[in-house]
């Protein structure tokens, strides 16, 4: 496997991790940036994301 796909994978993990961490500490699905709530369209394309589709990197609108 190349390096590159291996480091993409443990990102990946690291992201999920992260996620259920979160999920465990009760802070799942609350922007780590702005505190709202991250929203079910942004969940159905990420289900680790940390940031609201107001707060992810290139967000041009308010989620």
């Amino acid at each position: 496997m190349p390096d590159a796909d291996l480091t993409a994978i443990e990102q990946r993990l690291g992201e999920i991790e992260g996620a259920l961490e979160r999920l465990e500490q009760g802070g799942y699905g609350t922007c780590r940036a702005c505190g709202q709530p991250i929203g079910d369209a942004v969940f159905a394309a990420d289900p680790a994301a940390e940031l609201c589709g107001s707060c992810a990197p290139g967000a041009t609108e308010a989620g």
